[in-house]
């Protein structure tokens, strides 16, 4: 990232002086500009660009169900073959990186990076804060356990939500009373302590069970959890359940049934009570509500989808929404007016196959993505096999990138620096304030461990650092372990949710990467 300080500071100055040219933003807008700061990246600039190279510090996841064992009760919520990588027609041509017209710096431009501010003591700033810029070495702390079960019960499918106030909110299926549930948990200390799990059930009877999580949290602060009631018992006729908080999880409204839904919902949340809800099916399809669910628009069809979509909105009006189609390509559709309307589907890239039989455990072609704040820095990310120069033959980890707000998108890069033959899946991607890429995934290089892999990319020039490896303990990988997991930006740091076999067949744990995200400085226009 040295090297490209003054490139980005140099862009960023014009909207730092002209604080009017962003007076249309909403409430709640991560940036800030203003003269003030200005100055303070004029002098950033005349100190980086004077310092000499010698001076340069070092900058060396329908899922299998099973069985509950444990009979405690807990509080319920009320009630194929690889595939040619040729780049698509439809796709748009490569983006360079934050394409200016402004050159790039040499790789030998000796320019310093800003030392670590640090973050871990005190009151932390929020997104977007002026000041310097910086990405400290990514270390992941201690790893803290999210869900409570005491027993021998699996718990998969994470998913997480985080909100610039420090709140942080889990979600995933949990089978430690039969038939599955979908649990929940909640932090207010930036995840070094979780709530008491508490728990949405089906509503159905019979072999009916519930499970494929979703969370989201507006920029208010109220949270959202959805929930796949497979009232069918299956792949028949099902239901998306939704609830929500206003106090931080403390009490929740009832779980009530807002759509049909074959499988997988997938939430998107925005302004105060906005929740955007996806699914998938024949046709699959998007909605939205301004009033916490009460009230709805009339759904959007998406098409045929069979495997779930994923959604990332924005201050500015923009919503992301990317997923697989045929399971084959990975597909891309934009909203401008916070998931009013959509812009025509447009396929992004061929996807390939990923191993879902015989491997264990299995490799789901689901999608993804993540977007900065605003909007314009989008990154798409999956799983498979794939005839590319970088690929192993077996299942690696992808990830397409868009610098301007979705219009076009670069080619696939692989993220996994694996030697050995190994398999990588259930990616997903964060993209923070800077438009840094921050990619997550389930590893198996070592042995057939169950261990949770992580990368950053701060732009495609550099390409991908070194993986880190995200878990302190490791187990042997159990046969079913979801499809997903979570990654989010809070603040600076970077915040981690997986399915961990250290103990059991499955349990949810959490890390954090302090200072791993980008600090200060609103994002290159």
């Amino acid at each position: 990232m040295a090297q490209n300080l003054p490139y980005r500071l140099a862009r960023e100055l014009p909207l730092l002086a002209h604080p009017a040219a962003h007076a249309d933003r909403p409430h709640g807008s991560r940036w800030r500009s203003g003269t003030k700061s200005a100055l303070l990246w004029v002098a950033l600039v005349a100190s980086a660009t004077a310092c000499s190279r010698a001076d340069r510090p070092d900058n060396d996841g329908v899922g299998e169900e099973s069985s509950g064992t444990d009979d405690s009760t807990e509080p319920e919520m009320p009630t194929g073959p690889p595939i040619d990588m040729a780049w698509p027609k439809d796709a748009g041509a490569p983006v360079p990186p934050r394409d200016s017209g402004m050159p790039r710096p040499a790789k030998d431009s000796g320019v310093v990076a800003v030392p670590d501010a640090g973050t871990d003591a005190g009151v932390e700033p929020p997104i977007g804060t002026d000041g310097p810029l910086n990405m400290a070495p990514v270390v992941f702390g201690p790893n803290v356990k999210v869900s409570d079960d005491s027993g021998r019960g699996q718990q998969t499918e994470v998913v997480m939500a985080a909100h610039p106030s420090g709140i942080l909110f889990a979600g995933w299926m949990d089978n430690r009373q039969s038939p599955s549930r979908c649990g929940y948990s909640v932090s207010k200390d930036r995840g070094k302590t979780w709530s008491k799990n508490t728990f949405a059930s089906t509503q159905g009877t019979g072999r009916a069970f519930a499970g494929d999580p979703a969370v989201a949290i507006d920029d208010a602060g109220n949270l959202f959890a959805g929930c796949q009631d497979y009232a069918s018992g299956g792949l028949g006729t099902n239901y998306i359940l939704l609830a929500h908080s206003k106090d931080e999880g403390a009490t929740w409204s009832e779980f009530k049934r807002v759509n049909q839904s074959l499988d997988k919902p997938w939430l998107g949340g925005t302004g105060d009570g906005t929740v955007i809800v996806t699914w998938l099916g024949n046709p699959g399809g998007v909605k939205r509500s301004t009033d916490f669910g009460a009230t709805w628009s009339q759904p959007i069809s998406l098409g045929y989808i069979n495997h779930g979509t994923t959604m990332s909105t924005s201050d500015t009006g923009l919503v992301h929404m990317a997923y697989n189609t045929a399971e084959t390509t990975v597909t891309y559709r934009r909203s401008e007016d916070f998931g009013v309307s959509f812009e025509p589907a447009r396929n992004l890239s061929p996807q390939g196959q990923p191993c879902r039989s015989p491997c264990s455990p299995r490799s789901h072609p689901i999608v993804g993505a993540d977007a900065d704040p605003t909007g314009k820095v989008v990154a798409v990310t999956w799983a498979s096999r794939q005839m590319h120069a970088d690929a192993e033959g077996d299942d690696d980890v992808w990830v397409i990138v868009s610098y301007d707000a979705g219009k076009t998108f670069s080619k696939p890069i692989r993220v996994n620096d694996n030697m050995n033959p190994s398999r990588q899946f259930q990616s997903w991607a964060a993209v923070d304030s800077f438009g840094a890429v921050h990619v997550v995934w389930t590893d198996l290089r070592n042995g057939g461990q169950n261990d949770t892999y992580y990368a950053r990319m701060i732009d495609l020039e550099t390409g991908f650092e070194p993986n880190v490896k995200v878990n302190d303990a490791s187990g042997k990988a159990a046969s079913f372990i979801g499809d997903y997991k979570g990654i989010d930006i809070l603040g600076r740091d970077v915040v981690i949710t997986w399915t961990d076999n250290r103990a059991d067949v499955g349990d949810i744990y959490f890390a954090r990467a302090v200072d791993a995200a980008a600090a200060g400085g609103p994002l290159m226009p």
